[in-house]
């Protein structure tokens, strides 16, 4: 095409010097008669315009632009569920837990970090504590992120008042190693002891309790979700699964930090294992 339009442009130049040199030969020759009347030169009439016909203009289809859904939060579980309720533990004015005692407590990284100072009494002495002001519902799976310095003593407790009576899911390190503990009031009931697990090692800890009072709870390693270091289901009364428990972390004396917690709605069975 490009060779083309050279060809166009040159022939078209041989042809207007052409045409001027026609001209002007003729002009030389030619006597003008100054009282004749021109004739018009047919080119001298401009060409009659037509009125284009206006073709209608086609209106573009709107394709209503939709609001883009927002992902899912990603579960710290693999099974099926929802996530309805998340804390990442980034500032202390977004908590969704009411921080008391006497301890130290910051935020370090989106960690929530909670600190008392050694003792020989460390249930006695004090604690660095946080209690959540909601309360999951029955049913759903919680799932806490959390590591644990050499020689804490520690605690996630899943309580319940009523009036004087206490119920309690605690698993605690309070001097006998971690243990999944179950009170009423101040009996033990049952205790399951966590043999394996180990100090300054991120886990997972998930627990579970259904209206009909059956609790499952598990841990297992972050860096090794192979690595199930505990995972127990036991049968209770409804007594233990109905609304109204919150959740208290604490730290009685050392160092515990907190990642990141889920409130997960479970469907198909699923459960909070890894």
């Amino acid at each position: 095409m490009k060779r083309i339009g050279i060809l166009r442009t040159k022939y078209g130049a041989v042809h207007i010097m052409a045409s001027w040199f026609l001209l002007f030969s003729f002009a030389c020759s030619t006597t003008p008669n100054m009282n004749a009347t021109p004739t018009p030169n047919p080119t001298d009439t401009p060409p009659a315009m037509s009125t284009p016909t206006p073709t209608a203009t086609e209106q573009p289809t709107l394709t209503p632009s939709s609001t883009p859904t927002p992902a899912p939060t990603p579960m710290l579980v693999s099974k099926t569920g929802r996530v309805i309720r998340s804390e990442h533990f980034d500032s202390l004015s977004t908590l969704s837990f009411g921080i008391y005692g006497v301890g130290g407590f910051e935020v370090v990284d989106g960690h929530l970090v909670l600190t008392e100072k050694f003792s020989s009494e460390p249930t006695e002495d004090g604690e660095a504590a946080g209690r959540s002001i909601f309360s999951p519902q029955p049913g759903n799976v919680s799932v806490f992120l959390f590591k644990a310095e050499k020689g804490t003593y520690f605690g996630y407790h899943f309580e319940l008042y009523s009036g004087t009576d206490y119920t309690g899911i605690n698993l605690q390190q309070q001097g006998a190693g971690l243990q999944l503990n179950f009170w009423k009031g101040p009996e033990l009931q049952l205790t399951l002891p966590v043999t394996k697990f180990q100090y300054n090692t991120w886990y997972y800890y998930s627990m579970q309790a259904q209206p009909d009072g059956t609790v499952t709870a598990q841990l297992w390693e972050r860096d090794q979700p192979e690595n199930v270091i505990f995972d127990h289901t036991v049968q209770l009364d409804p007594e233990w699964g109905k609304p109204g428990f919150t959740f208290v972390v604490t730290s009685y004396q050392g160092t515990m930090e907190i990642d990141e917690y889920q409130e997960i709605e479970p469907t198909d069975e699923a459960t909070g294992t890894p």
